[in-house]
């Protein structure tokens, strides 16, 4: 064994130089690099990196390594790719289709391409802040304890697949890590970390005018690899794991932790017990450098600008998809969009706005209940959430007879699907009108009859009932629901009530908190409240039949500010709204088109700009940046001033 080193050739090193000429040409045609001369001369190399996120990239991993291949004092020259081209500032750079400095590094003839073996590290895994000590990984199979893991293939495409799916689940917003690693914990999850993997796989995903060639030969590289993402983080499998030709195979030692038998997820708080256990602080409050994920400053970019609908594109729904209104929406852990229709619930993918949605019915509409036979139909479901359960990914629905609850074993099958009512659990009221998912798997449910929780398999106790009776709801029905970012405090939109809000209190049970009602301070425009929306800075977006408020802080009756038609709302019935992941635009969908505030004013869109209907009934935005937008005819979906009509 060697140890190199580009400045002293002291206590044993070798010391490396420059190579005479330049020999990366990067593919934007805006700079080269030299390497040194001792990669020039390899025969080849073993590529050996980390596992963890990175405030630039999202994550650092074999490819990132050749940054310091390069024979530049530094490697601030290639950041201008990055996702956040300055390092723990706002993403400025996300999305797809965008040149990755990344993918010149894996398809050089010097670097990715002479790299028979790539490893990457994963026995103490890092966390956000690159100089900071490893941490313990909440997600399974770890749970709480160290990695104890290492990553290997020869497919530099796959291995850095796999280890972003890993690294996404882990840094996602649900788990809570030492405070001086914990810097941009979101970074992974950013729309667009994956863009060099895509483009690594397949020249389709190449930006326009941008041909990767980082040798200077004339002929462009092939691809490097395969890429895709696991079904879900709870079995790790890919194609070849489902049986299918083609596609990634993860194979572990020992083998059950993939597939169906893995082990399952814990919850957080068991997780930080477990931590705690070992040596690691980790239950809230008892750990100042502990907080709430989300809240790092430089997550959030600044204000972008007001939409505009530049193009509009019109195409037919499936002729077998007999959907017209389209009621949801809600991602999984992959992206993936399944919504809520007249038809049943429908699984829609789509990776860009210039692809075509591809749509498929699940279990044909009709769900079966296993433990009563009861057949539930597409009209008597309201509301639906996905859960990443202990089991694997799950969806929650609310019906008129009750909350429904299955498993998605794969993209187009429901299965173990289970009625929850008043015979044999102890929810409300088997009239469910909406769903909600806190912390730690925690369910909320809006019914007939007030709100209920369930936690894991416990019920949680009612202790609302002299703030919130239950003729209450009888009165002003619970419209819809929405927890704060911490997910133990739900905020309850009524007809006629205004808004509610109940708590999970200390001693498991439930706990009523004062209302927001059309007095004083309070600036609500209505009682009657359509829709509900808290945003990543906390902020309470509620939508009523005469305009839409919004709420910061934890004082009641401060900081308040109420919109309408007045101030630029197409319409003044806001029944849905929706706020950008990573930026400042908050939608708003009413009776009479779509707006969008953009932190300043206030833009709008109606059918004579292209929209489908004018009856916005929900409103979804997912990691790619895309904005989906469901109607009584049909869904549209929005990106870079491209409108796209499904109906």
């Amino acid at each position: 064994i060697e140890y190199t080193d580009r400045t002293f050739g002291t206590y044993g090193r070798t010391l490396i130089y420059p190579t005479r000429n330049d020999l990366v040409f990067y593919s934007d045609k805006f700079q080269t690099d030299k390497l040194y001369d001792v990669i020039e001369n390899a025969d080849y190399m073993i590529n050996v990196a980390n596992l963890k996120p990175h405030s630039g990239t999202g994550i650092t991993l074999t490819a990132k390594n050749h940054f310091g291949s390069q024979s530049r004092a530094g490697a601030y020259h290639l950041h201008y790719s990055h996702i956040s081209q300055i390092e723990g500032k706002p993403p400025t750079n996300a999305g797809y289709h965008k040149y990755r400095v990344l993918v010149d590094l894996m398809g050089s003839r010097y670097l990715g391409r002479n790299t028979v073996l790539y490893v990457i590290d994963g026995l103490y895994a890092g966390g956000a802040n690159e100089g900071g000590p490893p941490v313990k990984y909440f997600m399974a199979p770890f749970n709480g304890n160290w990695c104890s893991s290492v990553f290997i293939s020869q497919d530099q495409v796959a291995l850095e697949s796999v280890c972003f799916d890993f690294l996404r689940a882990e840094w996602n917003g649900t788990y809570l890590h030492d405070r001086s690693n914990n810097s941009n914990e979101a970074m992974p999850d950013i729309n667009g970390v994956d863009d060099y993997l895509h483009q690594a796989a397949d020249s389709s995903n190449w930006p326009e005018g941008i041909l990767y060639d980082p040798d200077n030969s004339g002929k462009p590289v092939p691809s490097l690899g395969v890429h895709e993402h696991w079904n879900n983080p709870v079995n790790k499998q890919y194609s070849r794991n489902l049986g299918r030709n083609y596609g990634i195979e993860l194979l572990s030692i020992p083998a059950y932790l993939v597939g169906n038998d893995a082990p399952a997820m814990i919850t957080q708080n068991a997780a930080m017990r477990l931590a705690s256990a070992a040596g690691t602080k980790g239950e809230r409050g008892q750990d100042s450098r502990f907080r709430q994920n989300g809240s790092s400053p430089g997550t959030v970019p600044s204000v972008l600008a007001a939409p505009v609908i530049k193009s509009v594109t019109r195409r037919s729904l499936p002729e077998g998809l007999k959907s017209r209104k389209f009621f949801a929406g809600v991602l999984d852990d992959n992206n993936g969009k399944y919504f809520l229709t007249d038809a049943g619930i429908v699984r829609g993918d789509l990776f860009s706005v210039e692809g075509r949605m591809s749509f498929h019915l699940i279990n044909g509409g009709i769900l079966t209940s296993v433990n009563d036979d009861k057949k539930i139909y597409p009209d008597l479901l309201r509301h639906f959430i996905y859960e990443l359960s202990a089991e694997g990914p799950r969806l929650w629905m609310g019906s008129s007879r009750g909350a429904v609850t299955a498993l998605l074993p794969d993209e187009r099958t429901i299965s173990d699907v289970c009625l929850y009512d008043t015979s044999n659990s102890e929810i409300a009221d088997d009239n469910v009108l909406a769903v909600s998912l806190g912390r730690n798997h925690l369910r909320w449910f809006g019914t007939g009859r007030g709100i209920s929780a369930l936690a894991d398999n416990h019920w949680l106790d009612r202790d609302y009932n002299e703030t919130y009776p239950d003729d209450l709801f009888s009165y002003s029905p619970i419209t819809a629901i929405a927890t704060n970012i911490r997910g133990d405090t739900l905020y309850v939109a009524t007809e006629g009530a205004g808004v509610g809000r109940v708590y999970r209190n200390e001693t498991d049970a439930i706990s009523g908190a004062s209302s927001y009602m059309q007095w004083g301070p309070i600036e609500i425009p209505s009682d009657s409240v359509y829709s509900i929306c808290i945003a990543r800075d906390g902020t309470q977006w509620i939508g009523t039949n005469n305009g839409v408020a919004s709420h910061r802080g934890p004082d009641a009756l401060e900081n308040w500010r109420a919109f309408n038609t007045a101030s630029g709302l197409v319409n003044n019935y806001v029944q849905a709204i929706a706020a950008e992941p990573y930026g400042n635009n908050i939608w708003f969908g009413t009776r009479g088109g779509v707006s969008v505030f953009d932190g300043s004013g206030i833009t709008s869109f109606t059918v004579t700009d292209g929209l489908i209907s004018n009856n916005i009934l929900f409103i979804m935005t997912d990691k790619n940046g895309l904005v989906y937008l469901g109607t009584d005819k049909g869904i549209m979906v929005f990106a870079d001033g491209k409108l796209v009509c499904y109906n």
